[in-house]
């Protein structure tokens, strides 16, 4: 079969009659197909430019209070403590064996161990040791005090309360002294040359490292 296009035919058009040839036409052009599968995804592009910043967002509530840290050393001072009593505390004539001042009240303390009645010495060094005591006896007489270091009294801290009958004196002392740690500071009675006795109406023992 021979080809030709639609110009092959144009000398027979004016006379409707029929081509002697064979000629083509496009015809209208058909109903679009069915869309084709998704492909599959293609690799990831290169990141974007960086946004510009937000604004600020709300200020968050406020959270719990942390738990208060330990005491720090007072007036620059690395060790100090004390203890105190104002509770009348009576006691006979004493001869040879010394007695202990009950001290049940605890003062403010820092790097010091306070005990029943007694201050322990955590750190070795210079300190300086207050005490305070007021006292009456029912006659006249002396009444003598100190500091002792476990079973050992410190000579330097002794000091002596002359009284009358039933009249309130006090005493107050302050020595400077190098104590080692593990030292265990007390206030005791140490003689007393009335013969009936008397009361101790109050007293302080304290102590602070100075080097």
């Amino acid at each position: 079969m021979n080809s030709h296009n639609f110009n092959d035919c144009k000398e027979d058009w004016p006379t409707i009659k029929p081509c002697n040839k064979y000629c083509f036409v496009s015809g209208a052009t058909g109903p679009t197909g069915l869309q084709g599968v998704t492909g599959p995804t293609g690799p990831t592009g290169p990141a974007g430019p960086t946004g510009e910043i937000g604004p600020q967002g709300i200020a968050g509530v406020q959270g719990v209070t942390g738990p208060t840290g330990p005491t720090g050393p007072a007036a620059g001072l690395n060790a100090y403590g004390g203890l105190y009593s104002t509770t009348s505390q009576q006691f006979q004539e004493i001869s040879g064996t010394p007695v202990t001042v009950n001290l049940e009240n605890e003062m403010e303390d820092y790097d010091v161990t306070l005990g029943s009645n007694t201050i322990t010495i955590i750190e070795g060094g210079i300190y300086e040791i207050t005490y305070n005591i007021s006292a009456t006896i029912t006659d006249s007489g002396n009444l003598e005090v100190a500091v002792r270091n476990k079973d050992q009294t410190i000579e330097e801290s002794k000091g002596t309360l002359t009284l009358s009958p039933n009249v309130t004196g006090s005493l107050s002392k302050s020595i400077i002294l190098d104590l080692e740690n593990d030292s265990e500071l007390s206030l005791a009675l140490i003689s007393t040359t009335s013969t009936q006795g008397g009361n101790v109406t109050q007293a302080t023992l304290s102590v602070k490292l100075l080097d």
